[in-house]
């Protein structure tokens, strides 16, 4: 089939005829490409809170897949290990930044890791009115946060829909534009067709009257 191919090309471009190039797009579905990691980092001390967010998070789990040390670091014999691999292949990490977290130094050693080496993303969750600003604020500042009102009483749902809303905006471009790909294929046209187009065109040609002139009663040019 590629040999016939490439002897109609040859015909066509002897012929003179310009072989187009037609967009086609490519649609691929998300289950095929390969989903966003997000990283949830908490204090274990705030594991209940940290539950209920995970909960939300799994309301998601077919836009992206979450990394936790719960679920990644259980038969892991070097947890640090895992946790950078995991804070390595995430595309944001979400913390939940509460005042336990902010007197953990594993908790401190994430952030500097993600943040000042490999520069990767944050969507930081706050609990309660605004505190006194300290290390995490100046390196986190400027992403965009959620702020929840309480951990023990049933999340508000605005809060909670707010919060979702975050994470399906942080996906980055580069996933979503892979889900719709136009590339550009060569479209041969049939060469009968561009044949018989030719054959129109003499066709044409010969049936046009031919002028004639008259010799004879032509002036002659002094």
């Amino acid at each position: 089939m590629q040999c016939i191919k490439k002897a109609a090309d040859g015909i066509l471009f002897n012929l003179g005829f310009e072989i187009p190039s037609i967009a086609i797009p490519i649609v691929h579905s998300i289950a095929m490409q390969q989903k966003p990691m997000f990283m949830l980092s908490y204090s274990h001390i705030n594991n209940d809170f940290c539950d209920k967010i995970l909960e939300l998070l799994d309301q998601k789990i077919d836009l992206f897949n979450v990394w936790i040390d719960k679920r990644y670091c259980k038969n892991s014999t070097d947890i640090w290990e895992s946790i950078a691999k995991g804070i390595k292949n995430s595309d944001l990490i979400i913390c939940i930044r509460l005042s336990e977290y902010l007197t953990s130094k594993a908790c401190l050693q994430e952030i500097i890791y993600a943040k000042d080496r490999l520069n990767k993303r944050f969507l930081p969750i706050y609990l309660g009115k605004p505190d006194i600003s300290d290390w995490s604020d100046i390196r986190l500042a400027e992403f965009k946060y959620v702020r929840f009102q309480n951990t023990h009483l049933k999340l508000d749902e605005r809060k909670v829909e707010e919060f979702l809303s975050r994470v399906v905006e942080s996906i980055s471009s580069e996933h979503s534009t892979q889900n719709n790909i136009t590339i550009k294929h060569h479209y041969t046209p049939s060469i009968f067709h561009e044949i018989s187009k030719t054959e129109v065109i003499r066709s044409q040609t010969i049936s046009q009257p031919i002028e004639t002139v008259n010799n004879k009663n032509k002036p002659v040019l002094q």
